[in-house]
Formats: structure tokens, sequence, C-alpha cells
């Protein structure tokens, strides 16, 4: 994934969800690795917007990729309670993804003759 110069990464949610409450000037990205992969969710305090990848590594050479939906929190920046709830909210569906994409079995479309 693409993320502007001067983002800022942050490596855990509580400490995600603090700098995006305090609406910084440059995008803010969390990068959490889990047992299988990665996911990683981008804050945009411009646009007030949240994108995110979940990552699952099946090998040294492959990997799935599961592209979250765009979430606009604009209406959520109304107190720091709503904007919390759905930033934690965004984190714990990007955990969903990663859980199913360790169960996804890839099938090879080599068939043997």
């Amino acid at each position: 994934m693409y993320y502007p110069k001067r983002s800022q990464f942050i490596y855990s949610s509580e400490e995600f969800v603090k700098e995006c409450i305090s609406l910084p000037p440059n995008p803010i990205v969390l990068a959490i690795s889990h047992s299988h992969g990665q996911i990683e969710v981008e804050f945009v305090p411009s646009t007030m917007h949240l994108t995110g990848h979940v990552y699952s590594f099946m090998n040294d050479e492959k990997e799935k990729v599961f592209q979250l939906d765009f979430k606009d929190v604009v209406l959520e920046n109304a107190s720091v309670l709503l904007l919390s709830s759905a930033l934690y909210s965004y984190i714990a569906e990007a955990y969903k993804m990663a859980h199913i994409l360790d169960k996804t079995i890839i099938q090879s479309t080599t068939y043997a003759k």
C-alpha cells in the first residue's frame, strides 16, 4: 500500500486512536503484525476517512490481501467518544478479515495429469 511522504506510522491500536483524535495535519497509519500477516489502517485527517488492507502471508512468495471498505468518519467527529468508537470498530473489522484470510485455502489451478 502506498502512503504519503509525511505519514506517521503507529504500531498499537490505543496510540493510533489517541493520535487520530488529536487530528494531526498528516495521515496516520496503524501497522499491526498478527500471527499470519499484517493489518494496515490509514486515517486521513484532512478528509476524515479510513482505508485499510489486511495481508495474510502464505509463504515467502505468496500473500493474500483484502482491501477494507473506505469509511467516512466526518459525522463521528462530533465527539471524541464517537470518533474513537468508529476507529475501534474499523480496527475490529480488520481483525475479523485477518482471521477469515487465515482460514481461507487457495486451491491451485494446476491439475495433475
